[in-house]
Order: structure tokens, then C-alpha cells, then sequence
């Protein structure tokens, strides 16, 4: 019974989340975008979860995506259709880099999400969406090429994306509760998991070298068991 109480807990404070987002992250926040020469096509974006507050791993993998050349930005989750809004324009003159990738922590995984749609509903491709434990189910649309999910499990609360429709892309839902000290306010930190990102970022630039590839994997120490 305890348990239970508990379970309903973390859902009430979960759902609170989004109340308390909505007025902590009303104020505008400065997007902080690589001041790069892209050697590789794509772009990379990259969205914070409740008052930036908690969400380190989006900033540290725009340096790394920097490192790797690709164009990339950082910003709070509430901001994404700004970024879409971009997007669109430049598509209209065909200035877009693709592929596009969205990443995110949090509620910035729903953003990732959010944002992917929207552009899904006006014509735009997304490549690949990679979550960092979002707060709720989420569902992408037929313009998503790839999806991957990494969230702690918590009874009571729904984490899965699931397929819109018209959908025909991979979701792969992974969960991470055999994993030792996973958080939700660190998940996005582990270097593992940010190092599959990168090496699937690689792969879809259409510029990636087996050495580079080589040369990520061997940083992942840990290999996460997919929970449905």
C-alpha cells in the first residue's frame, strides 16, 4: 500500500512539473548556437529540461557535436518553435542542412518531440529524435526517420513513444532501470548513452569513417537492455 502511495506520488509531482514549467520558464532564454564552420552536414538541436536546472548533458553534447563539426544549438525546451519556425523559412529557399536532429532531457524531450511534428505537419523530414527520460507518452508523426527513447522506469507512469500515423521509422524504447544509479536528473549525463547519439549523428551526416565509429564505441562502457 505504501508502495502504491509512493507511485502516486512521483505521477502527481511529475504532472506538477508542467504547471510549475509553464510559469518558471515563461521568460525568454538567449539560444546558445555553435559559432562554427560546419564540416559536416546536419543540424543538431538540443533542448534543456525544467529551468535549465538538472539538464547538463544537452550543453555538453553541443561542444562535442561542435568538436565533430556539425551546426548545433542549445536552448530551453520552451523555445523550439523558434527553432522551427527557422527551419521553415530557410526550407523555403532550400538552406536547410539536413539531416535534422533533435535531442533532449526531460520536458526538452518533449520539445524534441513537439518540434518534430511540427515540422512533420508542414512537410519537414527529421532524422532522428533522441530522448533523455521524458515526463509522459509521446507519439511522433509520419516525417520522423528514427526515434530513440532512454528513460527510467516509474510506476505509474508512461514513458513509451508510440507511432503516429503514417508513421514508418524505428522506435526503440529503452529502458534503463537494471542500470546502477541512473536518474532522472543524470541520465543525460552518462557518456554512454550520449556516445551512441553521436555515432548515430556520424552515420546519418553520411560522413562518418569506420575509425570514427571505432573511435566511439569505444567509449561506451555500458551497453542498456531495451524494456518495453
Amino acid at each position: 500500500m505504501k508502495g502504491r502511495a509512493r507511485a502516486a506520488g512521483l505521477a502527481c509531482l511529475a504532472s506538477l512539473g508542467f504547471v510549475v514549467a509553464a510559469l518558471v520558464d515563461a521568460r525568454p532564454a538567449a539560444a546558445e548556437c555553435a559559432r562554427i564552420t560546419s564540416t559536416r552536414p546536419g543540424e543538431v538541436y538540443l533542448f534543456r529540461g525544467l529551468g535549465n536546472i538538472a539538464s547538463l548533458g544537452p550543453d555538453e553534447m553541443a561542444s562535442q557535436f561542435s568538436k565533430l563539426g556539425m551546426r548545433n544549438c542549445v536552448d530551453n525546451h520552451v523555445n523550439w518553435k523558434a527553432f522551427a519556425n527557422d527551419i521553415l523559412e530557410r526550407s523555403a529557399v532550400s538552406a536547410v542542412s539536413h539531416p535534422i536532429i533533435l535531442v533532449g532531457h526531460s520536458l526538452g524531450a518533449r520539445a524534441a518531440v513537439s518540434m518534430a511534428n511540427y515540422l512533420g505537419k508542414r512537410g519537414v523530414p527529421v532524422a532522428y529524435v533522441a530522448m533523455f527520460d521524458p515526463m509522459e507518452s509521446t507519439e511522433v508523426g509520419w516525417n520522423i526517420g528514427e526515434v530513440v527513447n532512454y528513460y527510467v522506469k516509474i510506476p505509474l507512469m508512461n514513458k513509451l513513444v508510440r507511432p503516429g500515423e503514417g508513421f514508418t521509422g524505428s522506435i526503440d524504447n529503452v529502458g534503463l532501470s537494471g542500470w546502477s544509479g541512473v536518474s532522472h536528473f543524470n541520465i543525460d549525463n552518462r557518456k554512454g548513452l550520449q556516445f551512441n547519439i553521436y555515432v548515430r549523428a556520424l552515420n546519418l551526416s553520411n560522413e562518418a569513417t569506420l575509425a570514427q565509429i571505432e573511435a566511439a564505441e569505444a567509449e561506451l562502457s555500458e551497453t542498456p537492455s531495451a524494456e518495453n
